[in-house]
């Protein structure tokens, strides 16, 4: 714990081409907290008012979170809110959402203030953006984060054989994640998943659920849901053979809902202690309802790969990548990727950054052909 007090002088320019310097003071208070080896939450408090004018003053908060990935690479979660109390914002001048000259406004000096979500991954550079009247912004490394009219996680990517468990074991897991904007944008998102695995002899089951909404001004611009039932079964030591269905809906793709029932087969083609590579191959047959009403039936082919390159104690990156090509039309086909890292925090909880990219080389009409999301949350496991 340490508490800081001291001076500084501003020089300050406006975006209306105003200047100010003034001279002010400054109170921080620092704190530090040690969760497991290498991990730690900082939260600090800073208060900066203007000496000739003490109607003037800023209050600026930061609370870190830090989670080792391996030996010189951690993930950094950052979250900042800054408050700017001045009598000069009941006579601001408000730039307009268009490209129309700035208008002159009256708003109340209690909503001149400012607050700044950040998420920051280093080395990788961010911006944090500051948005007026209660506005508090969400940032990945250079990107805004938007989740609106993305597609859903394919369950199916995550799923792999594993060796003959002696005794029954099940593993609990799950994902949430929330983004909230609000003031000149009013943006939220809730993403969440689980995942239920139950290994008992040569058997493996498996149960996936994930959800992402959001809302823009109130109006919902995602409603995303994925769900599926799988099972495996251990022919050889390095072979399984899978089967389950899977249901996903997403009507801002023009997916009103898509059922596939798929049989194939899982090699484990390498199984070293840090390295984890796996293919499988199988059919499927798709019952796909669009939001025009039209229905779609047809079989089709599935190719996968899935890798985990572990760095620590629970500390994963893991890449899937899977095509699914129509056996009827051969210029409809879709490609699904997902990029994940996991950080851990403890041995029950850890940080999650994932990527995912759904290209549909034949989209229903009207939309486009690939989408992509960006999620970052916690993980629970039990």
């Amino acid at each position: 714990l340490r508490l800081d007090a001291g001076g500084s002088f501003t020089q300050q320019r406006n975006v209306d081409g105003t200047a100010r310097n003034f001279p002010a003071a400054r109170t921080a208070l620092w704190y530090k907290r040690g969760l497991a080896p290498r991990a730690y939450v900082t939260q600090t408090v800073e208060l900066v008012p203007n000496i000739e004018t003490a109607e003037d003053y800023r209050v600026n908060a930061v609370a870190t979170l830090v989670s080792p990935i391996a030996r010189s690479l951690a993930l950094r979660v950052e979250y900042q809110v800054r408050y700017v109390w001045s009598t000069r914002c009941a006579t601001t001048i408000c730039p307009s959402r268009r490209s129309s000259p700035p208008i002159a406004s009256s708003r109340p000096a209690s909503r001149c203030r400012s607050e700044s979500i950040v998420f920051l991954v280093p080395p990788m550079e961010s911006v944090v953006m500051r948005r007026s009247a209660l506005a508090a912004v969400l940032l990945v490394p250079g990107t805004v984060l938007s989740l609106g009219a993305q597609a859903a996680p394919t369950a199916r990517t995550v799923q792999a054989a594993v060796a003959p468990a002696e005794a029954p074991v099940t593993n609990f897991t799950t994902d949430l994640g929330y983004v909230a904007t609000s003031g000149n944008t009013q943006v939220s998102t809730v993403n969440i998943g689980e995942r239920l695995v139950h290994a008992r002899g040569l058997w493996r089951f498996e149960q996936t659920f994930g959800v992402v909404y959001g809302e823009n001004a109130g109006v919902e611009n995602a409603n995303l849901l994925r769900a599926a039932v799988g099972a495996q079964y251990q022919l050889r030591p390095r072979v399984a053979l899978a089967t389950g269905v899977l249901f996903d809906r997403n009507r801002f793709a023009g997916i009103s809902r898509r059922t596939e029932e798929y049989l194939g087969l899982v090699f484990r083609v390498l199984e070293a202690p840090k390295d984890t590579l796996r293919f499988e191959t199988g059919a499927s047959l798709t019952q796909q309802l669009g939001v025009d009403g039209l229905r779609n039936n047809f079989p089709a082919a599935r190719a996968a790969a899935w890798y985990k390159r572990t760095f620590g104690a629970n500390a994963f990156f893991l890449q899937t990548i899977e095509t699914i090509p129509n056996l009827e039309v051969s210029e409809d086909y879709r490609i699904n990727s997902e990029s994940a890292l996991v950080a851990p925090l403890s041995q029950k909880i850890a940080l999650k950054l994932g990527y995912l990219v759904r290209f549909d080389n034949l989209p229903e009409v009207g939309f486009l052909s690939t989408d992509r999301i960006f999620t970052s949350g916690l993980q629970v496991s039990f």
